[in-house]
């Protein structure tokens, strides 16, 4: 009788505070691996970007070495003809397809953005403000002495400003209109130019800032993908992923 009781009492079950133990543990891992899980994922994805960017990049560099000029649309470098612009202007020396296998569509469901810099002199990362106190953002970029203009795409900033040189060229009071394109005549010095640009709105919004002169510079291209988020700037994997920055 008292070997029966000693073992029906050594294959008792488990006790309500063992199971929901168990079932924490089991949650908080399952949790972690998949955050480890969709980190990966998304490290795959730049590194995907980043190499579909990069031979984007070398067909549009054949192209110029070919032609002369680079195309208008990133699609262009897939076609085994030249484009319409090039025949129309009897441009020739084209090879095509310099893309064949690539894909215009990002990892995240996104076409890559392409443009060309036509005369464009300076043209920094989007200019983003953070959480904390607002700061100053100095660049130096070279150009002759003349003419120019500078272009600001507003994304949601309300305060800050902008100096050339050490003169304010764009006052508070232009950010405060909310004004979603900012536009105006420059004067460039020859060689070292500096422009100094602070924004102290809401974090998060941004502005785009290109610099151009009216002098006739040569042709360069932009190529990149927003990341995760499909939107510009950014940190981590919704950083802006650009040919020749990474």
């Amino acid at each position: 009788m008292s070997t029966y009781l000693r073992n029906k009492t050594s294959i008792r079950g488990f006790s309500l505070l063992e199971i929901l133990v168990a079932i924490t543990i089991i949650a908080i891992l399952a949790a972690f691996m998949g955050v480890q899980v969709k980190n990966l994922t998304q490290r795959a994805r730049v590194a995907a970007a980043k190499s579909t960017i990069s031979g984007f990049g070398l067909a549009l560099s054949s192209i110029k070495i070919h032609t002369g000029v680079y195309p208008q649309f990133l699609a262009d470098t897939m076609e085994v003809h030249p484009p319409a612009d090039f025949i129309g202007a009897g441009i020739g020396g084209w090879w095509g397809p310099y893309a064949e296998g690539l894909s215009p569509i990002d990892p995240w469901g996104n076409p890559y953005l392409y443009f060309l810099n036509e005369g464009n002199l300076f043209s920094p990362a989007p200019i983003q403000r953070f959480h904390g106190k607002p700061g100053t953002h100095t660049f130096n970029f070279t150009a002759g002495h003349g003419k120019g203009t500078i272009v600001v795409d507003n994304y949601g900033v309300t305060a800050g400003w902008i100096e050339l040189n050490g003169k304010r060229i764009i006052s508070p009071d232009k950010f405060k209109k909310k004004v979603s394109i900012i536009k105006l005549p420059i004067t460039l010095l020859s060689g070292n130019n500096t422009l100094e640009i602070r924004v102290a709105s809401k974090p998060t919004t941004f502005i785009d800032v290109r610099i151009t002169s009216w002098v006739s510079v040569e042709t360069t291209f932009t190529l990149l993908s927003h990341g995760a988020d499909g939107k510009p700037g950014g940190t981590g994997f919704n950083a802006d992923i650009i040919y020749g920055k990474f």
